[in-house]
């Protein structure tokens, strides 16, 4: 598209060219994606030269992917992956009492999740939504940017005094009221 093109010739491109890509369309995807599996659909489609959902389409069908927690990950898993993802699993369950430790130094206070309900998480009414809006659309080479990107963004709510929407919601309020029991 015409907006395509001005950015790329903002961004410093000067042949109208297509860059060389080896390959059909899908092998170019899946080696973009064993690289960085944390693409848009939309950046993956300016970079092949199709359209977006002719990328949706490769990735859904032809290649199996989907799209969870933001990163695209095969459909069926290899024994690698599944090993790696346990990995992870077992990190998470150990720790947690470090951060509930770290939580009670800094005297915060901790919220119970209500019981089968992922959904009414506190942090998923208010904080996330304000902890992600500055940081939309940045993209970050090392876990160590995106570490320091997510605690500035948390200073910042912190700071101006913004992490307080749960307050407002009647709903939370239910909750509470129901000692964090299914309304």
């Amino acid at each position: 598209t015409v907006a395509l093109w001005v950015k790329l010739f903002r961004e410093g491109r000067d042949a109208i060219q297509d860059n060389r890509r080896s390959g059909r369309p899908h092998q170019f995807l899946a080696s973009s994606l064993d690289v960085d599996s944390r693409w848009a659909v939309r950046e993956l489609a300016a970079e092949v030269g199709v359209c977006h959902k002719t990328v949706l389409h490769i990735l859904h069908n032809i290649l199996g992917y989907r799209k969870i927690a933001a990163r695209w990950i095969p459909h069926t898993m290899s024994e690698v992956q599944q090993l790696q993802r346990y990995a992870i699993a077992q990190d998470l369950a150990h720790t947690t009492d470090t951060v509930k430790d770290l939580l009670r130094r800094w005297r915060w206070e901790i919220l119970q999740h209500p019981p089968y309900s992922p959904d009414m998480s506190p942090c998923d009414y208010d904080l996330f939504a304000k902890m992600k809006e500055p940081l939309r659309g940045l993209r970050y080479n090392t876990r160590e940017e995106i570490i320091l990107a997510v605690g500035w963004s948390l200073l910042d709510i912190n700071r101006c005094g913004r992490a307080n929407g749960v307050q407002h919601l009647q709903i939370w309020q239910k909750v509470v009221h129901m000692g964090g029991g299914i309304i």
